[in-house]
């Protein structure tokens, strides 16, 4: 994996850490296809 492969990655692990920790208070509408 590169560099910006890898800040990508932890990017979004945050971003999802995140929203879990704030209990989706202000959930953010995103379009999910199951």
């Amino acid at each position: 994996m590169s560099g910006k492969a890898k800040l990508l990655f932890a990017l979004a692990l945050v971003a999802v850490i995140y929203v879990l920790v704030s209990g989706g208070s202000e959930p953010v509408e995103v379009e999910v296809e199951e």
